[in-house]
């Protein structure tokens, strides 16, 4: 696992501590039943995104007719009808971002921030630079050691989990060290001036880096003793071999342009926090933090005091460092994380551990417990996933959250870019999701990899997760939350998510029992005059027409169509057509 936290390359994955990857951030406001206000906003900057697809219910025409639109210049759009009296789907769209689903948890209002497909790296919009020096590292000469210190700003992990990417740009300087030669270091470090092989002076007293202008700071200076020979060694090895000892904080510091800050290295670590991990699995790679959550005006911002990692087969015990709450860090809130991962390149599952119960150094911490590993499997439409749970140890879990990514069919494919494709947030209990269908219109969504002459698949990640509260808490303030979960991938075969043809529904109705079982009724919005012609037709995936007949309307709320469950197993569309008007509905059989 690399890590940008101390400057070097960050890789994130499910496996990130604490991983619990969270994308949305909801925010209700109270309005009259009947009427859902969905604002639209781009994950990097928060700008409103204007012209954004956005629609209610499950597919274009359910539960009333004109559920889906455009944002407005303000990211804004407002639904208004009577059948809007429960928790609603809402899915968001935008061209290059993934899409993003809701589903049954949205009443009266929310605001949806966006991912984008490609991920971005470092800072989005106009940065700053800032710059400067750290004072009172500690040194020792000749010990065969670099003390150094990295700089960075402390970020809320909601964030940094949703724009997938530590948002800091830090250049690369190279530096013509003696004996050692050219080194090139992350511009985010300082190194006092130190001796090493006897009489060699060793420096570099100023960092540098980029962030994002016009906006309040707490920086970070995390002070460490290194071996000289881990400068060759590969990044993910950087925090085994690092050995941190200080830490310095400047809080709140506003930031207009580019500025200069020097930093006070003043409070000590204790590398006395050991932390046992004995469930983990063998084969699995293992991966521990020491953090605190720092409470500001903007949210909790995180800290990372210590970080190690190794493979469970050889380690599941780890000495960490930590700090009590004192001094500038009085108001902190420490605690430890850990996870176990798949340790092959293709990061099939990973399970993660939260513990924040009171923490005083010296301390032995066992992090147990965890959640299952969840069984996935892909059932034509439906995606369903096992209980992760394990009764008398955990609790149940209450959120999860679907993301589907074309991703690289075989390791070190540089052909293929991971593109983020959609995002689904559902209750843990549910067990299983549909993917909403959406008008032809609406961007993105799940392509033909059999089309694609690249070596690519879609997988399904799926994480289930423990926080409390409802969705727009959850995805607001989940890390203060939440203390488990577990995931897992598979690659799938995407079904039909857009509605056959450009039909613009003006007919109301849904249909149940749905997934089909028995006789199918329809349940009008508005009932057709009595004695109507109602004329149906059932169309497959591919637009192929296999059923059609028609019926009078009974002028009642709902009307009997018959049987249409010996149907082949796979998604349908229905299609109602009376008095000039029509309507569509998606249908699904389950297989056999």
């Amino acid at each position: 696992m690399t890590s940008a936290r101390f400057g070097f390359a960050i890789r994130p994955t499910a496996a990130a501590l604490p991983a619990l990857a969270l994308s949305l951030l909801l925010h209700p406001v109270d309005l009259l039943a009947g009427t859902v206000t969905v604002r639209v906003l781009d994950g990097r900057d928060g700008a409103p995104l204007s012209g954004a697809y956005v629609q209610v219910g499950a597919a274009p025409g359910s539960p009333f007719a004109g559920n889906f639109g455009l944002t407005g210049a303000d990211g804004r759009i407002v639904f208004s009808h009577p059948s809007l009296d429960a928790l609603e789907t809402v899915t968001v769209a935008a061209g290059g971002f993934a899409r993003q689903s809701l589903i049954d948890a949205v009443t009266d209002s929310i605001t949806v921030r966006l991912s984008r497909e490609i991920p971005s790296s470092g800072v989005y919009g106009p940065s700053a630079e800032v710059s400067g020096t750290v004072t009172n590292i500690a040194v020792t000469n000749n010990d065969g050691n670099f003390d150094l210190s990295f700089v960075y700003p402390a970020v809320r992990l909601t964030d940094l989990l949703r724009e997938r990417n530590l948002p800091i740009d830090v250049p690369a300087d190279t530096v013509n060290f003696p004996v050692v030669g050219p080194t090139v270091l992350p511009g985010n470090v300082v190194m006092p001036s130190q001796t090493e092989f006897l009489f060699f002076t060793f420096s570099k007293p100023n960092y540098h880096f980029f962030i994002r202008d016009n906006a309040i700071y707490d920086f970070v200076a995390l002070a460490g003793r290194l071996p000289i020979d881990a400068l060759s060694a590969p990044p993910e090895e950087i925090l085994n071999l690092l050995t941190t000892r200080e830490v310095g904080v400047d809080r709140q510091i506003a930031v207009s342009g580019d500025r200069t800050l020097t930093i006070n290295s003043d409070l000590n670590l204790t590398q006395n926090l050991t932390v046992n991990v004995p469930e983990a699995p063998n084969g699995t790679t293992l991966q521990v933090a020491s953090v605190a959550d720092l409470p500001s005006p903007q949210g909790l911002r995180t800290l990372f005091f210590d970080s190690k990692g190794g493979l469970a087969d050889t380690q599941d015990s780890f000495l960490l460092s930590g700090r009590n709450p004192t001094g500038d860090l009085s108001d902190a809130l420490p605690y430890i994380a850990g996870t176990y991962a798949d340790s092959s390149w293709a990061d099939l599952f990973s399970a993660g551990r939260v513990d924040r119960s009171a923490l005083s150094l010296p301390a032995t911490r066992t992090l147990g417990d965890f959640f299952m590993l969840p069984d996935l499997a892909q059932a034509g439409p439906s995606y369903q996933w096992s209980d992760v749970a394990r009764p008398g140890f955990t609790p149940d879990p209450t959120w999860s959250l679907g993301a589907f990514r074309l991703e690289p069919a075989t390791a070190a494919d540089s052909t293929v870019a991971t593109r983020a494709l959609w995002e689904v947030w559902t209750a843990a209990d549910a067990g299983s999701l549909i993917l909403p269908t959406l008008d032809p219109s609406a961007p993105g969504g799940l392509p033909d990899v059999g089309q694609s002459p690249e070596n690519d698949q879609i997988v399904w990640d799926h994480l289930l997760a423990d926080p409390t509260g409802a969705i727009q808490e959850v995805l607001d303030a989940s890390l203060t939350t939440a203390s488990r979960f577990s995931r897992r991938k598979i690659a799938v075969t995407p079904v039909t998510t857009s509605v056959p043809g450009a039909v613009r529904p003006e007919l109301a109705f849904r249909v149940g029992p749905n997934p089909i079982v028995g006789p199918l009724v329809v349940h009008w919005a508005t009932p057709p005059r009595p004695g109507s012609d109602v004329v149906w037709s059932v169309t497959d995936a591919a637009g192929r027409r296999v059923e059609q007949g028609r019926f009078l309307a009974s002028g009642e709320a709902t009307d009997r169509l018959g049987r249409l469950d010996r149907l082949a197993g796979g998604v349908y569309w229905l299609r109602l057509s009376t008095e000039g008007e029509t309507g569509l509905a998606r249908l699904v059989v389950g297989l056999r």
